[in-house]
């Protein structure tokens, strides 16, 4: 089936085992808001994998993050963005327009 595309109303499933899915995101316990939290070493590879890197000039780019949650990705990103600025010579003034992040509950907007 490889290359063919999925037939319209088709739906597929991935079964995970339990143990795989919580060595890399840690689920909502309340289960209310179907939030899972990305472990903070998959982030790392994530943003290195987007190039999202410190030496890179962060402060001439913006980056969004849509949903902020309690800010696993967000506080990684600052820590780089900062990072960014010292080896390129910037203040931080000059990085305050380079991240947008969003979510839509305001108690996770306030954590993050």
């Amino acid at each position: 089936m490889s290359g063919t595309p999925m037939a319209a109303g088709c739906q597929m499933s991935l079964a995970l085992d339990e143990g795989a899915c919580t060595e890399v995101f840690q689920l909502d316990e309340s289960g209310r808001h179907g939030e899972v939290f990305t472990r903070r070493w998959v982030v790392e590879l994530i943003l290195d994998l987007a190039g999202f890197t410190a030496d890179r000039d962060l402060a001439a780019m913006v980056a969004v993050e849509p949903s902020c949650g309690a800010g696993a990705f967000l506080v990684p990103m600052v820590e780089r963005l900062v990072e960014s600025c010292r080896l390129h010579g910037r203040s931080l003034d000059e990085a305050r327009l380079a991240l947008r992040a969003f979510d839509l509950l305001p108690v996770n907007a306030e954590l993050a």
